[in-house]
């Protein structure tokens, strides 16, 4: 029997009943086409597009990307794909590696670096001196008379207050030998001067010094006394702590707060 192609236009002279698929073009005979239907006839000897040569072989085209462009094997994917992964693998452990020793100065800073203690610039209500002293430190106020005036006192420490500082200021004269009287208003008993005064010259002027002791709740303390005089008013300092650890650091700490002590000259 003799078929003909509807998409091609083929004439198949040698088809039968089986034959369903056009040999020129591989359009199945019953399928439609909406395409030109004046195609020139093809001979009848036209070789099958699907007719392998004898002793060959097709080769399959490669494959294609969306793109168009034909894609590597699947071996050079991987090869890629593992030297990509391999790449942002070193990069990563870099980059964990950087900031991990930045976090380990970061954190040898903070501890290694001792914490600042916050202060607190102190001015006396009556404008006689300022003080700046640590913030987590309390103050005491109190008022006693001595050599026929007042004295006014201020006592910085912390809440143990086993060591500090206490500012007296009066009109009256006040010297070194006034101290064993303000310790008293705190507590302290039995107190001794000890050495003679020596004159120092401070930031914050010209000092009388001499040191000392007395016992506050059964404990040992010692004491640097030291004395000025500003136009009408007279100040007394007293340094305390703990008599067996009073040289050092702590002595240090507390001339580094005297050192802020500033009179208020005319008040």
């Amino acid at each position: 029997m003799t078929r003909t192609c509807r998409n091609c236009g083929y004439v198949n002279e040698t088809a039968d009943k089986t034959s369903v698929i056009c040999p020129n073009c591989g359009v199945p005979y019953s399928a439609s086409f909406s395409g030109p239907h004046n195609l020139p006839k093809l001979a009848t000897n036209h070789a099958s597009p699907f007719t392998v040569p004898s002793g060959g072989y097709l080769t399959p085209p490669p494959a294609v990307t969306a793109m168009g462009a034909p894609l590597k094997p699947l071996s050079s994917r991987k090869t890629a794909t593992n030297r990509r992964n391999l790449i942002l693998g070193v990069v990563v452990v870099i980059l964990l590696a950087a900031l991990s020793s930045g976090y380990a100065f970061y954190r040898s800073r903070v501890i290694t670096t001792p914490a600042k203690t916050g202060t607190i610039l102190y001015n006396d209500p009556q404008g006689q001196f300022t003080i700046t002293y640590p913030m987590d430190w309390t103050l005491q106020t109190g008022t006693i008379p001595r050599n026929g005036g007042t004295v006014d006192l201020t006592r910085f420490a912390p809440k143990s207050g086993i060591q500090g500082l206490i500012v007296a200021v009066s009109k009256s004269p006040l010297t070194n030998s006034d101290a064993g009287a303000i310790v008293g208003h705190f507590g302290g008993i039995a107190y001794q001067a000890q050495g003679t005064p020596t004159t120092i010259n401070a930031t914050n002027g010209q000092w009388q010094s001499v040191g000392g002791a007395y016992t506050l709740a059964g404990q040992d303390e010692a004491v640097f006394v030291r004395s000025t005089k500003q136009s009408t008013l007279n100040y007394l300092v007293i340094l305390f702590g703990p008599a067996q650890q009073f040289n050092g650091p702590l002595l240090n700490s507390l001339n580094g707060i005297f050192a802020t002590f500033a009179t208020k000259v005319g008040a």
